[in-house]
């Protein structure tokens, strides 16, 4: 599946792709997502929920990056809940920054789009 891609853009594309084609059937299999094997899936289901911009994804967003081992799916993750446009998302935002300074120059980008 497309989700499952490594690379970014075919990931992105799947993602937005998703978020568009009857969203409100797809936030359960997104937020499933969130816990998949594959990192790109969990990457790309996390973007996918970001540009749906349900608020009811916030809090599983959140678990989601705090529990994330993979660099690239908390950088999606991250880019997501930017995409999201939620001011609620900012202290998780700033822990995972605080807990992974490789991550800081993505929450850095994520959070001045929620200010």
């Amino acid at each position: 599946a497309a989700l499952d891609d490594k690379d970014p853009g075919v990931g992105a594309a799947a993602a937005m792709a998703m978020s568009q084609a009857d969203p409100a059937g797809q936030l359960d299999a997104l937020r499933n997502g969130l816990s998949a094997a594959l990192p790109a899936r969990r990457g790309n289901a996390a973007l996918a929920l970001g540009f749906m911009k349900d608020a009811n994804s916030l809090d599983p967003l959140l678990v989601a990056l705090a529990g994330e081992n993979d660099l690239a799916a908390r950088k999606r993750i991250i880019q997501g809940l930017g995409e999201m446009g939620l001011k609620a998302a900012i202290p998780g935002l700033q822990d995972a920054a605080r807990g992974d300074p490789r991550v800081k120059p993505d929450v850095e980008a994520a959070v001045s789009r929620l200010q």
